[in-house]
């Protein structure tokens, strides 16, 4: 979440680091699914969206030095989106 609003919010900063970053994230969170497939609950639970959404909103304020308003209150992607590997805001 933080890194997909990190491409979104500056998008003169983009380098390939970040989109492996990004790619590197979704094969993390696809392998902890397919793992461990009872986590796939909380892809469908808001309050767990909510949270971490919280925290990644709060973490790109911070890394990109801009203020938190910038970043959109509730969370702009669909979970599809946040797992797509092809997607980037």
């Amino acid at each position: 979440m933080l890194h997909l609003l990190k491409w979104q919010y500056q998008p003169d900063l983009r380098t390939k680091s970040w989109e492996t970053t990004v790619s590197n994230c979704r094969d993390q969170i696809q392998d902890c699914l397919k793992d461990t497939t009872s986590l796939q609950r909380f892809l469908q639970d808001p309050d767990w969206v909510e949270k971490y959404y919280r925290r990644g909103r709060r973490d790109a304020a911070k890394e990109t030095q801009k203020p938190l308003e910038t970043f959109p209150v509730d969370y702009p992607y669909t979970i599809e989106q946040l797992l797509e590997p092809e997607f980037r805001p």
